[in-house]
């Protein structure tokens, strides 16, 4: 029954037999309570809600449990971003150690090629020395051209090796580089 009908139902409406209830009827009319009728109507009400309901449930589900695994990949991805960043932070500080350790290495370089410029300058004093006396002896003379050509063979791999210093673009080749130019440098000398 609609609920219009239902607004307008009486029991025993129709009744022919003017019978109080439906045990005092003849007339087959329908005496079910307007009560009945309401109840079966909220109860058919509460069954569509329910698959409503029911389907948006499942939906949410879906939807809840596409985010769980959206949410595992994303954990996933974190895990190889935080795996990676630790990669990093150690490539880092061993590359730092290997830089500290090339700073000892030029503060090493530096006080050899002071070293050399003071041999140079002891060199010229004593080639004054034997200008001043006029007498230059072909021995004295050889050694100071191997002195000038020592000192500029050092001070040009020291020039290299700063350029290298300030530029620092690429620390690791860098490093490399300068420690072939000082090691060259330091092998002619011998």
């Amino acid at each position: 029954m609609t609920s219009r009908k239902l607004k307008n139902y009486i029991e025993g409406q129709g009744c022919k037999c003017y019978a109080h209830n439906s045990s005092e009827c003849g007339c087959n009319v329908d005496w079910t309570p307007k009560e009945v009728y309401e109840l079966r109507e909220d109860l058919e009400f509460r069954r569509q809600l329910y698959k409503v309901q029911a389907a948006q449930l499942d939906k949410i589900r879906s939807e809840r449990d596409e985010a769980q695994d959206a949410i595992a990949g994303w954990d996933n991805k974190w895990k190889c971003a935080v795996e990676m960043a630790a990669r990093a932070e150690n490539e880092r500080d061993s590359l730092q150690v290997a830089l500290e350790e090339k700073y000892v290495e030029y503060d090493q370089l530096f006080d050899e090629a002071e070293k050399i410029r003071i041999e140079r300058d002891e060199a010229r004093t004593e080639l004054e020395m034997w200008h001043d006396g006029n007498i230059i002896h072909l021995f004295h003379r050889d050694e100071l051209e191997k002195t000038e050509r020592e000192r500029d063979e050092a001070r040009g791999a020291l020039m290299k090796i700063e350029d290298l210093f300030v530029d620092g673009t690429d620390v690791y080749a860098d490093r490399e580089k300068m420690g072939m130019i000082a090691r060259t440098a330091l092998e002619g000398a011998k």
